[in-house]
């Protein structure tokens, strides 16, 4: 994303609606989205450091983190499917796009309920809601320090291909996240007439390991 530029809240909110899909899995209520909004400001202060959408906080109320502004934007459409029809497009860069794609890739098939009881089950909205039954109203804003402190022990987690989830499936498609190398297919020419012994297994190996679009050089 552009140096010093980041991303008000509202404009992430309408690409959202804008990929959504009414009548499918691909459908946005409000509910869907404040949880979509949330995985993207985790992850990127993950990934980045910082928050994706400054001066705008999430609350851990009983159906999962809440965003005030986004709520009341939006909360006319109680639990229906928000209409994307004359929706204004927010201008966007290539890179905000890509990064709000790979979100919506995650976790977009998913419905409200979904990511709802996924939230309720990770440790910032637990951490923020300290102990309150679900049902118990709460206004307490979800930290960036437990959201990074937790997030990122999934993100390692990801990396050394030792995350499941148990709360909903299929699980998400959390190696998305993980940046992506520029694999060449030199690895794999050492084993050019030479297909013996283990070498096959080894070679399979860096197959897997070098399996998004190869680069001679």
């Amino acid at each position: 994303m552009k140096e010093g530029v980041r991303m008000r809240i509202l404009d992430a909110a309408r690409y959202f609606i804008g990929l959504s899909k009414p009548g499918t899995k691909y459908e946005i209520t409000p509910k869907k989205l404040q949880k979509i909004l949330f995985y993207a400001q985790a992850w990127y202060l993950v990934k980045k450091g910082e928050p994706l959408f400054p001066n705008s906080t999430f609350e851990a109320w009983s159906h999962g983190p809440v965003n005030h502004l986004v709520y009341d934007s939006y909360r006319m459409f109680r639990y229906h499917p928000i209409i994307n029809s004359n929706l204004e497009q927010p201008c966007l860069d290539e890179e905000e796009k890509e990064y709000l794609n790979t979100i919506w890739e995650i976790y977009g098939s998913y419905s409200a309920d979904q990511l709802e009881e996924l939230t309720h089950n990770e440790g910032p909205w637990l951490e923020a809601r300290n102990g309150l039954p679900d049902s118990a109203h709460s206004n307490e804003i979800i930290t960036s320090e437990s959201i990074v402190a937790y997030y990122s022990g999934v993100l390692k987690e990801v990396e050394n291909g030792k995350w499941t989830c148990e709360v909903i499936t299929p699980q998400p498609k959390l190696e998305l996240l993980l940046d992506k190398v520029n694999p060449t297919a030199n690895p794999l020419l050492r084993f050019l007439g030479t297909w013996h012994g283990d070498d096959f297994e080894e070679c399979l190996r860096d197959v897997y390991k070098n399996r998004i679009e190869a680069k001679f050089s």
